[in-house]
């Protein structure tokens, strides 16, 4: 450990002990572990046989396995998880650091925050195991709490949290980064594509039954959207609206996600996105259970690298996306001035 950490934790735990909201009971001398140490001894060393992650909080159990170089989601359709956020975590288990022993009284853990979530408590239970389902790390974490009045504050992107080993009473303030999403889907890789409207070059959109197709492309001179045949004395109605048309796959994420069926039902709406580079993207929606659900094609450059990503899955897509795949052509246009 760098001595630098050591005068940090020394120093928080100096103003943590007048400042404390539960004291340390008579026996937590017993514990094995003093200021300064790792909570979880070794874990990095054996990350690269991590092979799934549980977190148990607030009344459910996100689930994570390893699948090749990633990993996936078990509760959703195994849907690739963004590695970054998976990796932060593992990470930041290993480096949790105990600033000093807290309660070993699990009648007091409650106010830590540290209750066993199986329990339907507060408290945030994360498992490691390794591919023989042999358990690596099993810690649960508790409130986080700012220093006291008076002392350092946490080196930079860290924090103090209630921590504690499961099946074992003897809790600990800690000094850590951790970011445990409480949430499967905030595990997800959930940007689907990021398309620049710079990029455009044509639209053509069919918004939904019984309503006109329309087509789209970059006014000359300006980049702006316009709409091809525009009727006879009408105009756009406003140039962001019909710009907006063209930002359907600029930073796409969405809301669920879930396997494609190998028979689809009727699509309710469709637009083809096509590109200076060549690549041509379409999104078709279909009605499902009463929420539209999207699909993606990609057809022309780089377009199997798409498919790859693409082709197993829909899509629940934020509302005002989806929006712009459906907006009918009259919501676009008015009555010109004069006319």
């Amino acid at each position: 450990m760098r001595p630098t950490t050591v005068l940090v934790l020394a120093g928080l735990a100096a103003a943590s002990a007048v400042g404390a909201i539960v004291v340390t009971s008579g026996d937590a001398a017993r514990t094995t572990l003093t200021a300064g140490e790792r909570l979880t001894p070794g874990l990095s060393d054996r990350l690269t046989q991590t092979a799934a992650v549980e977190i148990a909080t607030g009344g459910q159990t996100i689930r994570l396995r390893r699948e090749g170089e990633g990993w996936v989601l078990p509760d959703l359709a195994n849907y690739p998880a963004r590695l970054e956020t998976v990796r932060q975590l593992l990470t930041g288990l290993t480096t949790l650091e105990t600033i000093e022993p807290r309660t070993r009284s699990p009648e007091l853990h409650e106010r830590l925050g540290l209750n066993d979530p199986a329990e339907g408590r507060q408290g945030t239970r994360v498992t490691l195991r390794d591919q023989g389902g042999a358990i690596q790390a099993d810690i649960v974490l508790g409130k986080r709490r700012s220093p006291p009045t008076g002392a350092a504050a946490p080196p930079a992107g860290q924090e103090m949290i209630y921590v504690r080993r499961h099946g074992d009473p003897q809790s600990f303030l800690a000094l850590g980064r951790l970011d445990v999403r409480p949430q499967t889907i905030e595990w997800a890789e959930r940007q689907v594509a990021d398309f620049s409207l710079d990029d455009l070059v044509r639209i053509d959109l069919s918004p939904g039954p019984d309503l006109p197709g329309y087509s789209m492309t970059k006014a000359q001179g300006t980049g702006d959207l316009a709409i091809e045949g525009l009727p006879e004395g009408k105009e756009i109605r406003s140039r962001f609206e019909a710009n907006a048309q063209g930002r359907t796959l600029e930073a796409l994420t969405f809301e669920d996600v879930r396997r494609r069926p190998a028979t689809l039902p009727s699509a309710h709406a469709r637009g083809v996105y096509r590109y200076h580079s060549g690549l041509a993207v379409t999104v078709t929606l279909f009605d499902i259970d009463g929420a539209h659900w999207a699909t993606l094609e990609a057809e022309g450059t780089e377009a199997a690298t798409h498919t790859t990503r693409w082709q197993p899955w829909m899509f629940r897509l934020p509302d005002w996306k989806r929006d712009q795949v459906t907006t009918p052509l009259d919501k676009l246009i008015r009555d010109k001035e004069g006319s």
